[in-house]
Formats: structure tokens, C-alpha cells, sequence
């Protein structure tokens, strides 16, 4: 009787070892296992063509001295990738503006402003898969211009085409690479001709924890004018 009861004693004495142990360590693990998921998610939305759908929304204010003013630009800028095959994907970029000027007095002395939709830019690269590229972020096609502006003043009343690109590598705790994007006016409203480059160069770190910090810097370059048009972005995650 006195060996049965001690064996008993030692099956429950295992078992609560057992229980604590779980208690103890799985939650450990399991917040090892959303650490990571956290890590992985983030490295994925901070790339520009990443394979996951991600839904941004980004505020630019520029400061203009033609009168002064400022004007504030919305961009809603879905990233769409679609796998075509197991080795390529197709990223679809679209940027949709929305634009508002504060109250300024015009060249008439008149108090105005401006408020609508700006143009729509669209770039379809095709990209290969880690599987082909490895840690290169890779990807290359074509990129339009949409004469949509309500407002004259709020686009460029031209239909725009040409190519742009991805070049980057993505390491462990961080990624790096440049966007750039030219397009040329093939016809439209607009009486001057358009030929414009921006490029958008990235750096991400990412320190664990689902945690990023980083700048995303973007240049508009016009390719018409003697003088370049330069803005900076940068952003922290």
C-alpha cells in the first residue's frame, strides 16, 4: 500500500511539473513564435514588393511661394501583389491624390482655393520570388500617369507612360533599395511637354519585436526645367 501511494504521489507530483512547466514555458514560446510573426510582418509591409496586400495612406505637405502658401497632398497608395507563378509575381502600385490648398489671395486679389483630386499614377512590375531572387528585391515594368485632376491647377493635364524599377537587398534586421519611376507625356490637355523622375530610395531597421524605424526620402526631378524640384519625405514606422 505505502509503494502504491508513493507511486501515486510521484505521478502527481509529475504531473504538476508537468502543468507548470507548460504554464511557464509555453507562454514563452508562444510569444517567441508572435515576436516573430510580429518581425516577419513588419519586414514585409516595409517592402516595396513584398507578396502581401497592404493599404497606405500617406500625408505630404508642401510649402510653395508662388503665393505663399502650402498645400496638403493625401495619397492613398495600395500595394497589390498577384502570384503568377510559384517563381513570379506581379505588383500592382497604384497612388490615388487628394489635394488642399489653404486660403491664399491670387494674382487678382481675390481670396481662392484649391481642393479636388490630383492625377493617378500606376506602376506593374513584375517580380521574382526569394525563391529565384534570394534576399535582392528585385522588379521591373511599366509606370502611367492619368490626366485625373479635377482642377487644372491639380495635375498636369497629360497622359504619362514609361519604366520604373526596384533594386534593394533584405537582410536580417534591416532592408535597403531605391523606387525610381520616369515618365514622358504622350498626349493630353497640357501644352508643355512633361519629362519627370522621382526616385524614392528606402532604409529600414528593424530591432525585434515587430518594431521598425526608418526614412523613405523622395526626389522629383524635372527633366524640363533647368532647376530640379526636390522634396523629402521621412518616415518613421
Amino acid at each position: 500500500m505505502g509503494g502504491a501511494t508513493l507511486r501515486h504521489l510521484c505521478v502527481r507530483a509529475i504531473a504538476l511539473l508537468g502543468i507548470l512547466c507548460f504554464l511557464v514555458v509555453g507562454p514563452a514560446a508562444a510569444q517567441t513564435d508572435e515576436n516573430k510573426s510580429l518581425d516577419e510582418v513588419n519586414k514585409e509591409l516595409s517592402n516595396p514588393i513584398s507578396s502581401i496586400w497592404a493599404l497606405q495612406l500617406q500625408e505630404n505637405t508642401y510649402w510653395l511661394n508662388k503665393p505663399d502658401r502650402n498645400v496638403v497632398n493625401l495619397q492613398f497608395q495600395p500595394v497589390l501583389p498577384l502570384a503568377l507563378t510559384d517563381d513570379w509575381n506581379l505588383i500592382t502600385r497604384p497612388v490615388f491624390q487628394v489635394m488642399n490648398s489653404t486660403p491664399y489671395v491670387n494674382e487678382t486679389g481675390h481670396l481662392h482655393r484649391v481642393t479636388g483630386f490630383g492625377d493617378t499614377i500606376l506602376a506593374m512590375m513584375l517580380s521574382p520570388s526569394p525563391k529565384v531572387a534570394g534576399p535582392w528585391l528585385l522588379a521591373a515594368g511599366p509606370s502611367f500617369i492619368f490626366p485625373t485632376a479635377t482642377n487644372s491647377r491639380l495635375g498636369q493635364n497629360k497622359w504619362q507612360l514609361g519604366p520604373a524599377g526596384v533594386f534593394g537587398y533584405l537582410g536580417d534586421k534591416w532592408l535597403a533599395g531605391v523606387f525610381p519611376q520616369q515618365w514622358f507625356s504622350v498626349g493630353g490637355n497640357g501644352s508643355n511637354t512633361v519629362s519627370q523622375m522621382n526616385i524614392q530610395y528606402f532604409f529600414v531597421y528593424l530591432p525585434g519585436h515587430g518594431w521598425g524605424i526608418g526614412t523613405s526620402p523622395n526626389m522629383l526631378v524635372n527633366c524640363t526645367q533647368t532647376r530640379a524640384a526636390t522634396w523629402l519625405r521621412f518616415l518613421s514606422v
